[in-house]
């Protein structure tokens, strides 16, 4: 699926806006002090675990070739710990908040989403959600520049999340 994804139309619109949006910089080495052409668009939640997210900007990050390679293991394709680090921040910037109970079983998830999320990856993510803890309901109120996504209350026990 991904390398077909990425000569689609839809993709190569938002690889040159979100290169446009960090101005053509590798945003990695930029955290440095470092000005350094960007020639990549990385998903930060990889595509084969995220589909939903593939075109979603607070997912993408555009980063030097070098840099994407630090990104994750090329010959298992599993994120390194820097790139891990890039979804911390990501998931502190875009607002992951998960509630447990007292016996640290998850009782409420809320996602707050940015606005250019389409419906698809909308749908996607939350069908992903609602896989793993089936007792989840979700609700959306729109508040000035972000959609807020909440798993309210669940009706039975469930594991937490990892």
């Amino acid at each position: 699926m991904a390398q077909s994804f990425y000569k689609t139309t839809r993709w190569k619109q938002k690889r040159s806006k979100i290169l446009r949006r960090d101005e053509y910089l590798c945003q990695e080495c930029k955290r440095y002090g470092k000005s350094v052409l960007a020639t990549t668009v990385h998903h930060i939640n990889p595509l084969e675990q995220q589909p939903g997210l593939a075109t979603v900007s607070w997912n993408l990050v555009s980063l030097c070739q070098q840099c994407h390679d630090k990104m994750h293991d090329r010959t298992t394709n599993v994120l390194t710990e820097l790139g891990k680090q890039w979804q911390e921040r990501i998931r502190d910037r875009v607002g992951v908040s998960k509630s447990t109970d007292m016996n640290g079983h998850l009782s409420s998830y809320a996602v707050i989403m940015s606005r250019d999320a389409d419906e698809q990856a909308k749908a996607e993510y939350f069908k992903t959600l609602k896989e793993a803890n089936k007792c989840f309901e979700d609700a959306n109120k729109e508040f000035d520049n972000v959609y807020l996504y909440q798993m309210v209350q669940c009706s039975e026990t469930v594991s937490p999340l990892p």
